[in-house]
């Protein structure tokens, strides 16, 4: 499966409230931590978020969290893509400085 697009991610949040449960969502900070929570998901058979900090996109872009959050996001697509279980990906705890340009 693909990594969820906003009407997936929408219907994924939906059908969790819907049944009274929630999605495990892991910060990743680095290609190990992002194929760790992917496996971890894939081993579980489960749907997940995979979360990427400001502090993390940045360490990941070389100092720019604009790239290092498109990397995740990258990476995410091309390793989840084999697992067969849906993954959420959207940054988490962006400060209000940061909301522009991340």
């Amino acid at each position: 499966m693909p990594v969820a697009g906003p009407e997936q991610y929408a219907e994924m949040l939906d059908r969790a409230l819907a049944g009274a449960y929630a999605f495990p969502a892991v910060n990743v900070t680095s290609s190990q931590t992002l194929n760790g929570t992917l496996r971890g998901f894939a081993e579980a058979r489960s749907d997940g978020i995979v979360q990427v900090t400001v502090g993390g996109a940045r360490y990941l872009g070389g100092g720019d969290a604009l790239a290092g959050a498109r990397a995740f996001a990258a990476m995410a697509r091309e390793l989840e893509a084999p697992l067969g279980v849906l993954v959420g990906v959207h940054t988490d705890h962006a400060p209000p400085e940061a909301v522009d340009g991340f």
